[in-house]
């Protein structure tokens, strides 16, 4: 059996939205644990919670395997499927370079003791990785760094381990929470062979929100909770007649939805069958790294996967339209890689 390695410093965030006629304070959330919808711009940090259902997208630049070759960029999908004991399970998969996926169960020891971070993933794996955490550091590992000071940390790269890692400060970074941009505070940590980390600065779940290295960078571009996504994007579009979300998945380079954009699309099918006066216009954006002319067709085919899902939900073809718009229509900056991350987005417009 082929078995593919993957460079992947996993990362998870969980989000919420506040939408018009909704209560900031408002509670949702799956097994057991509630969730705070976000207002943008608020600070998040004590907010993030482990919780199943949680999707995560990410973004690896220059991402390379475990024999150290290069993989290249690529966007990984991860999601919370478990809460075991203690610990967690999770679900990653992504499409570039070529179809790969697997289950990881971190224990729950390990999430309290271990000096050992896991950032290489196993195509079909399935199961513990005894002895590492993935996604966040342990408790020990946090306290040390909450503290100021140096602790033993080591991951699974082939080559150039770290063997200590110390925190340098302290920043706030911006993330989307549901649709929305929220701030989180971090501990900014760099490890002895010179790998930069900001962790998030909760104790009770010290999450890998983004990472620097000589052998890659990463970084979160979207966090969702479908249900409560569905919910507070259906109630936005309804009162705004428009929606900008991040939580339409596809497969990298491709036109194809992934599983994880179903309760959104889902929610949507269900709203306009009870309103059949009502049109869609389904409008697809893209940064600008590659030729403009390719991300205007990926971006007029991905605009297409949407209007066909729909139709498949029984919403006639004449009430929606498909626009591809590839990188005309830039909301941020695309010189930099979280400005690249806001102009991918889907744009549903009720008329």
């Amino acid at each position: 059996m082929k078995r593919l390695y993957l460079f992947l410093p996993l990362t998870v965030l969980l989000i919420g939205g506040v939408l018009p006629g909704c209560s900031s304070n408002k509670k949702v959330g799956g097994g057991g644990t509630a969730i705070s919808e976000a207002v943008s711009n608020q600070d998040y940090t004590a907010e993030l919670k482990l919780s199943p259902g949680l999707v995560i997208n990410k973004m690896v630049y220059g991402g390379v395997n475990l024999g150290g070759q290069l993989i290249g960029d690529y966007e990984v999908v991860q999601k919370i499927t478990g809460l075991d004991n203690g610990g967690f399970s999770f679900h990653w998969s992504m499409s570039y370079p070529e179809p790969t996926s697997g289950n990881r169960t971190v224990d729950a020891s390990d999430m309290q003791n271990s000096h050992r971070y896991s950032i290489f993933l196993i195509n079909h794996e399935k199961g513990i990785k005894k002895g590492f955490t993935a996604l966040l550091i342990s408790q020990d590992v946090f306290k040390s760094l909450k503290a100021g000071d140096k602790t033993p940390y080591t991951d699974d790269s082939p080559k150039q381990k770290p063997t200590t890692v110390g925190k340098i400060g302290e920043e706030t970074l911006p993330l989307w929470v549901n649709d929305r941009e929220v701030t989180v505070k971090t501990l900014k940590a760099q490890a002895d062979n010179g790998d930069i980390y900001w962790f998030l600065d909760n104790p009770q779940w010290p999450l890998l929100i983004k990472k620097t290295s000589l052998a890659a960078n990463s970084f979160i571009t979207s966090l969702t909770y479908p249900e409560l996504l569905a919910k507070q994007g259906i109630e936005e579009l309804k009162a705004k007649k428009e929606l900008a979300t991040y939580s339409v998945y596809f497969d990298f380079r491709s036109p194809v939805l992934q599983n994880e954009s179903a309760a959104l699309l889902d929610a949507l099918g269900k709203s306009l069958k009870e309103s059949p006066d009502a049109k869609l216009a389904i409008e697809v954006h893209s940064d600008n790294i590659g030729d403009p002319s390719a991300n205007m067709d990926l971006s007029q085919k991905r605009a297409e996967s949407v209007k066909n899902y729909l139709t498949g939900q029984g919403i006639s073809a004449d009430r929606l339209v498909a626009h591809g718009l590839g990188d005309s229509q830039p909301i941020a900056d695309n010189s930099t890689n979280t400005g690249r991350a806001k102009n991918r987005r889907v744009v549903l417009k009720i008329n």
